[in-house]
Order: structure tokens, then sequence, then C-alpha cells
């Protein structure tokens, strides 16, 4: 595998960031001092300081749409799913971050929720919710409640 530099077979400069680099897989010969008849065979390859540019609009992109996730409810997702599954329809929830309510701890990717809910006959209950939050709450499906009453 030959690389060619900063200048092309032809001498000239390359314009922009890329150089050249053979193709391992073109089997052709070149006799000393001829040149070669095409760059038919050539690789361009990105310069590395343009690609690790393109990683911090990824990242920042990355970074907001975790936001917008946290803002638009994601971290409530493990609650909603727990409510659905119980039949209740969420009234109000609150949520708990030095309050550890009825629970001795709170692990890790675990959320606490003080919540009023609504049975299917109407009738309202209040508690505690402890439950999945976060990127978490999308896999796992962890609840547990201690009522008020």
């Amino acid at each position: 595998m030959k690389l060619t530099g900063h200048k092309t077979h032809g001498g000239r400069k390359n314009e922009g960031h890329c150089s050249s680099v053979r193709d391992p897989q073109s089997r052709t010969e070149e006799s000393p001092g001829a040149k070669p008849a095409d760059n038919d065979h050539m690789i361009p390859v990105v310069a590395p300081h343009l690609a690790a540019a393109l990683w911090a609009p990824l990242l920042t992109l990355a970074i907001i749409a975790g936001v917008l996730f946290g803002l638009a409810g994601g971290s409530r997702i493990g609650l909603k799913r727990w409510a659905k599954t119980n039949g209740y329809r969420l009234v109000t929830s609150e949520r708990r971050y030095m309050d550890r309510g009825p629970f001795d701890r709170i692990p890790r990717g675990m959320g606490l929720f003080h919540v009023t809910v609504e049975d299917r006959s109407g009738a309202a209950r209040r508690g505690y919710v402890r439950c999945s939050v976060g990127i978490w709450g999308l896999f796992l499906d962890e609840a547990t409640v201690r009522w008020d009453d």
C-alpha cells in the first residue's frame, strides 16, 4: 500500500483536506518514473481533524435530545406504565428528590413520586410510588406502592 501524501501522482497539490491511499485490491505495477494513466484505484481518506469536528455537533444533538426527553416527561415513563398496568388514572404526581417517604432507600435508577390516582370506580387514593425513571423507565418494569391510608 502506498501513501501519496499531500501531492497527487500528477504533481498537483490536493485541493481540500483529503489525501489519497492506493487501493490494496489494485495490482497494477508501476515502473520507476512512469506516471499512472488514471486515478481509478485511489481511495480518498478524510483528514482526522475533519472527522473529529463532526462529533461535536452530534454530541450536542444527543445532549439536547436527552434534556428534551427529561422535560417532556420521560422521567415519568415508569410511573405512567405502573398506573396503566394497575388500572389507575394519574390525577397528580409530584417527584420527590430529597424525601424518601415510607421507603428506607431509593436505589439508583429509581424515582419516588407522591401520587393521587383514581381507580376505575372513581375512588381516589394517595400514596408513594417508587419506580424506574429516565432511560431505565423504558426498559425496567419495577414499581412499588405504599398507600397513605
